[in-house]
């Protein structure tokens, strides 16, 4: 006598098995596997990177007057830095370095990083009211720029704002394949935070290939100071 119940299962897993092969997979499982890894060991990272540059923040470095706040996206984070446990990474470990060796720098300054793991300049605007695509989590689920300089945060009180980002605006939309949109975004990120008395340093990460034209605008650093304004044409 056949097991109907034991049929009925198998059928189940052969079916649940072409799906996932043919459909999740797209009948390449190799590709699929690692994709997924390298979907973990971001999110792992990043997380790490985060949890460290809290403890480094809370435990290991001691409050100063002077902040200096670094927003962005991932290279403004130091995403891809070997990080050991109480270090920070990116501009902020570098920074960090050069101001303490630097013996003409007599105030004390502590550096504060904020930048996130592929956020685009989009979602550093001052109106943005959703939490970043990715990794939402580690940033409690609250937009960016709102999170970073709201009054009782490091950011409010910064005296500093150094902006790394639109390196990931070209991989999210052909619009922001274009200079202009990241500059459009850049210019009101910058003229907000020269409203809140900020001195800021933003550094373009804009680059052209190909068919996407032929202006080149990467890895120049600009600085602006309070009561100016940023106009991009």
């Amino acid at each position: 006598m056949v097991d109907v119940h034991g049929f009925a299962t198998l059928v189940v897993v052969i079916l649940g098995m072409y799906f996932i092969l043919y459909k999740v997979m797209g009948g390449n499982p190799l590709s699929f596997l690692i994709w997924i890894y390298f979907i973990v060991q971001a999110n792992v990272s990043f997380a790490w990177l985060v949890l460290n540059r809290m403890v480094s923040r809370i435990f290991l470095i001691p409050d100063e007057p002077n902040k200096i706040v670094i927003i962005g996206d991932g290279i403004a984070a130091g995403f891809g830095d070997w990080i050991k446990m109480g270090q920070n990474g990116g501009l902020t470990r570098r920074l960090t370095e050069k101001i303490t060796e630097d013996e003409t720098i007599l105030l004390k300054w502590k550096i504060f990083n904020y930048g996130h793991f592929a956020s685009i300049s989009d979602e550093w605007l001052p109106d943005c009211l959703r939490a970043p695509l990715y990794m939402p989590l580690l940033n409690g689920f609250y937009p960016l720029f709102n999170s970073v300089f709201k009054k009782g945060t490091p950011g409010y009180d910064a005296k500093i704002v150094i902006i790394v980002v639109g390196s990931f605006d070209c991989r999210r939309s052909e619009e922001g394949s274009t200079v202009k949109y990241t500059m459009d975004r850049i210019t009101t990120i910058v003229n907000k935070l020269l409203e809140m008395n900020k001195y800021v340093f933003f550094l373009p990460q804009v680059l052209f290939l190909g068919t996407l034209g032929q202006e080149v605008l990467h890895y120049q650093v600009h600085y602006i100071g309070p009561n100016q304004s940023l106009a991009y044409l």
